[in-house]
């Protein structure tokens, strides 16, 4: 990935996918010097539309949203 206009993202995703842990969250936290802020959820909660306005307000330009497919 590279970045070139600073922009920063908030990326909200599965708390349980393979390799999300806190030791890997922090490591691409610190690779990418804060232009990506990670925030694992529990794969079957939900995100509060305060949460996400609030990472846009504060902390992001943009925000994007990973959940698992939901089955047939």
């Amino acid at each position: 990935m590279t970045v070139t206009d600073g922009r920063s993202l908030a990326l909200f995703y599965c708390q349980n996918v393979p390799e999300s842990g806190e030791k890997e969250r922090q490591a691409l936290e610190k690779k990418y010097g804060g232009l990506i802020h990670l925030f694992p959820l529990p794969c079957s909660g939900r995100l509060d539309s305060v949460h996400l306005l609030t990472a846009l307000e504060d902390l992001a330009d943009a925000a994007y949203l990973n959940i698992p497919p939901l089955p047939l």
